[in-house]
């Protein structure tokens, strides 16, 4: 993924994600630090978060992910670390984290593909987040994995069916419940 995909706000997180996780240990607290209080800030400009949201959202996980792709570090954390980030980002700034959390994980895995990772460990790392997200903020883990996991295939299936086939395979095996919500939607 060039920059020039970016938007100006994509950009601007892309730089400060990747200036804390380059010199850190702990890629996923430093990514989801960074990409939270971005999300904040961007949201709370704004008079309705719902309709911002989802912009806001796009750009910055597309940013974030691109970051943590380039930077020495292990990646999939990094990934982890944006889609928690971006949902406590949400909640924070007052917005919905549950409804947000399908297009932030579709678009964590369509963007860690554009950027040339493996699409079924980046599906894996997002949906972990979101859980993640919702332990620290509160929630329906339930609900929050459904969401996660739906998203996570949508955005497998804007690659490729091999993505998806294999985003249900390692999910099935790496995460616990995305069986059962795979099946469901069956």
């Amino acid at each position: 993924m060039s920059d020039g995909m970016l938007s100006d706000l994509g950009r601007s997180v892309k730089e400060a994600v990747q200036g804390v996780v380059e010199g850190t240990g702990d890629v996923i607290s430093a990514s989801a630090g960074t990409v939270s209080q971005s999300v904040t800030a961007a949201l709370k400009g704004g008079n309705e978060i719902v309709g911002k949201s989802i912009d806001v959202t796009t750009d910055i996980t597309k940013g974030a992910v691109q970051a943590v792709s380039e930077a020495s570090t292990d990646t999939f954390q990094g990934i982890q670390g944006v889609v928690s980030g971006v949902l406590k980002g949400v909640a924070s700034a007052g917005g919905d984290a549950m409804s947000a959390t399908q297009e932030v994980v579709s678009t964590a895995v369509k963007s860690a593909d554009e950027a040339g990772e493996d699409t079924a460990q980046a599906a894996a790392s997002a949906v972990h987040g979101a859980l993640d997200a919702t332990e620290s903020i509160g929630g329906d883990t339930g609900s929050v994995l459904k969401h996660a996991v739906t998203g996570a295939i949508n955005g497998a299936g804007e690659v490729s069916e091999d993505a998806v086939n294999a985003v249900k395979n390692v999910l099935i095996t790496s995460v616990k419940g995305a069986k059962e919500v795979i099946d469901e939607m069956k």
